[in-house]
């Protein structure tokens, strides 16, 4: 998936802000891709990989992948478009 440039993930407050978002907006319709940040390089997919599996060792990278950037097929467009005057009405309590 990152080498093919569709390996994206979400923030969970930014999912959270996305369903309302959509749930509230009346001419929302269809399916919308959520995610707020695209892995497109390879020490995204590294860092990415410590958090998940914090103690398995990472192969050392090459050269040439260390430089390469990938670059990202997916758009989250109409997502956007239906979040541009959204605010997050979600607060915590200390």
């Amino acid at each position: 998936m990152y080498e093919c440039g569709t390996f994206v993930t979400v923030d969970l407050q930014f999912l959270v802000d996305a369903h309302i978002c959509v749930f509230e907006d009346v001419s929302s319709y269809g399916r919308y891709l959520c995610f707020n940040h695209a892995i497109t390089n390879h020490e995204d997919a590294i860092h990415l990989a410590r958090l998940l599996t914090p103690y398995s060792p990472s192969p050392p990278p090459s050269y040439e992948e260390a430089n390469m950037i990938i670059q990202q097929r997916l758009s989250n467009k109409k997502l956007n478009k239906v979040m541009v005057d959204f605010e997050s009405e979600l607060l915590l309590e200390d």
